[in-house]
């Protein structure tokens, strides 16, 4: 037997343990109706596919970024602690139920991803062709600044510490940013000057929206710049966790100051019911999860329901959301019948509409994309995936529409920069010899 033969055979019977476990913990919560088991195999089972991916920084984080949402639940399961300020679908029983269809997800998520995610241990941003255009460039920046001017804002975060609040509008394009961001990227000629602009207005982006409540476009827009101009180099390993742990308390910080009435950092606040609770995001989205299975199981949305919603979901990946159905948004249709932040684990919005085949078909969805990761040279692709890497945290707890929706339309905006390129460059060619020297020796300066 060869060597390959025996990593094979070795990775499939530790697959096939890790999944056993997986079975027998469920299998264990039913005969003993113990929900801290699997909790705890749901988190081991996390950090065991973040070891998993161990050759790829960026997977790590979105792995890292999905543990989150199960550490936050210890409060609750171990301790009997609720973790969100609503009450009415916090029972014990529909929790659990949330609990174990995510866990099924993360074990079929495991099941279908295989073992040799980035052997070769390269950067994804190595995959994309540089390019040297400055007007192409010069019109990325454009659309970031535009969507810097007018993107959406919201509850200032400085006014909450004042103890006053401001709530402001904007446009929806506003996580596009990131898309421009890229684009402009690739069309720096690897010119330090032109990535210093990209920086300043990716600083002046993380500033905005972090003072008006928009954390999760600050999230996206650090880990995609973890992406362009950190990924690329040697860290160790204790500085990969020491920043990246640093980074998730630090936005916890942040989220702690924007949901104080008075400025100050409160562990517990008072719940809709009186009770004692721990307020966090992963709370929130955990609680709505809980609601949309708490309505299948209130039978307020049966199949008629779960089908057109799904159908309207399809219909938002290619039309403006205003025109699909009204069921095609689970979180606002849900509010018509329980009070609730908004959100939701991936997990549970493909369990509403398909059951579980729903929960099936997305770990398929996910771990094709990351197993082809490091797969291909084609820019689209690539583009494709950088995106679906940098909004984790909108598709994993939000709404799933951005990992297809978004992501497609970055592949469309990336062809017509090209299709820019293409004509630009043929215009270039018509440009005298000394003109085209002279570009030569600016560019040289630079790189030095």
């Amino acid at each position: 037997m060869d060597l390959g033969t025996r990593s094979i055979g070795k990775d499939f019977i530790s697959k096939y343990f890790v999944i056993l476990m997986g079975v027998i913990s469920i299998s264990l919560y039913y005969f003993f109706n113990n929900s801290n088991i699997v909790l705890y195999y749901g988190i081991l089972l996390n950090i065991i596919i973040i070891i998993r991916v161990k050759n790829s920084r960026v997977l790590q984080i979105v792995f890292l970024f999905m543990l989150t949402y199960l550490l936050n639940l210890v409060p609750y399961f171990s301790y009997g602690i609720h973790i969100s300020y609503y009450s009415l679908y916090q029972k014990e029983k529909i929790f659990e139920s949330v609990l174990i269809i995510h866990v099924i997800f993360l074990i079929l998520l495991y099941a279908f991803m295989k073992k040799d995610v980035n052997s070769n241990k390269e950067a994804l941003i190595n995959k994309v062709a540089m390019k040297d255009n400055g007007l192409v460039y010069a019109s990325a920046i454009g659309v970031m600044s535009l969507i810097l001017l007018l993107g959406k804002t919201g509850h200032n975060l400085s006014k909450t510490v004042s103890q006053t609040s401001q709530v402001t509008d904007g446009f929806a394009i506003n996580e596009y940013f990131l898309i421009f961001t890229f684009i402009a990227y690739v069309f720096t000629g690897n010119l330090r000057s032109r990535k210093a602009i990209i920086l300043i207005l990716s600083a002046l982006y993380i500033v905005k929206n972090t003072l008006a409540e928009g954390r999760i476009e600050t999230l996206q827009l650090l880990i995609l710049l973890f992406i362009l101009f950190i990924d690329t180099k040697k860290i160790n390993n204790a500085l990969f966790w020491f920043g990246s742990i640093a980074g998730y308390l630090t936005m916890s910080l942040f989220e702690k100051l924007r949901i104080s009435s008075n400025g100050l950092i409160n562990l517990f606040k008072t719940g809709q019911d009186g009770s004692p609770y721990i307020e966090s995001n992963q709370g929130d989205v955990f609680y709505n999860s809980a609601v949309y299975v708490g309505l299948i199981k209130d039978q307020i949305f049966n199949y008629h329901f779960r089908i057109n919603s799904f159908i309207g979901f399809v219909e938002r990946i290619f039309l403006p959301s205003k025109y699909a159905t009204s069921q095609a948004n689970v979180s606002i249709f849900s509010k018509a019948y329980a009070q609730s932040g908004g959100g939701g684990l991936i997990s549970i919005y493909f369990y509403v509409w398909l059951s579980y085949l729903g929960i099936v078909l997305i770990a398929l969805i996910l771990a094709f994309l990351v197993n082809k990761l490091y797969k291909t040279n084609n820019q689209y692709a690539v583009i494709y995936f950088v995106m679906f890497i940098c909004t984790v945290p909108r598709w994993f707890a939000y709404d799933p529409i951005t990992l297809f929706k978004l992501s497609s339309y970055a592949i469309v905006i990336f062809f017509c920069f090209n299709q820019l390129d293409i004509v630009l460059n043929k215009n270039k060619k018509k440009l005298t010899p000394y003109v085209q020297n002279q570009r030569k020796i600016i560019i040289n300066q630079e790189l030095r």
